[in-house]
């Protein structure tokens, strides 16, 4: 299967030299609620184009005792400024595909917003709201913590 980057190499240049990231890279990686086991986020904070993309894997309403058919994934993505802790964000909901295979069609739609916001390197609050879609009119306040080491770029903010 062919893979093609999404967004800018941020760690190296064109020849494999590493560079000195911007420290909103380092807020990049796994996150999760230790309350709800089999859910999270992966998040690029990309700070050479000034966008954020967020994969969420979660369940749907009373899904996880339904198997695969109850997983839901979504996105959630948007430009941001360089330097901000919180990044206002589309989300998207993606129906349609077949496992390894573009034998179908993918339909994507936006089906509400969240705010990202990043507390330390290793806290952040993911709060949403969707307006379309199975869960039109769900909205709420997700706490994460990062899943492993923060990436050395990552400079916590200063207090408010």
């Amino acid at each position: 299967m062919p893979l093609q980057r999404l967004l800018p190499n941020v760690d190296c240049d064109d020849a494999g030299a590493p560079t000195n990231p911007d420290s909103d890279f380092g807020l990049s990686g796994s996150w999760y609620n230790v309350d709800t086991g089999g859910q999270g986020f992966l998040i690029e904070v990309n700070p050479s184009d000034a966008q954020v993309f967020v994969g969420w894997y979660s369940y749907a309403v009373a899904g996880e005792g339904q198997g695969e058919s109850g997983q839901r994934w979504f996105s959630a993505q948007a430009p941001y400024t360089v330097g901000s802790r919180t990044m206002e964000l589309t989300v998207y909901s993606s129906t349609g595909g077949t496992f390894d295979s573009d034998d179908t069609t993918v339909a994507t739609v936006a089906v509400g917003t969240a705010t990202l916001t990043y507390t330390s390197c290793t806290a952040a609050t993911f709060d949403y709201t969707f307006t379309a879609g199975e869960f039109a009119g769900q909205s709420g306040s997700i706490p994460l913590t990062r899943l492993g080491t923060p990436l050395s770029s990552c400079v916590d903010p200063p207090p408010a």
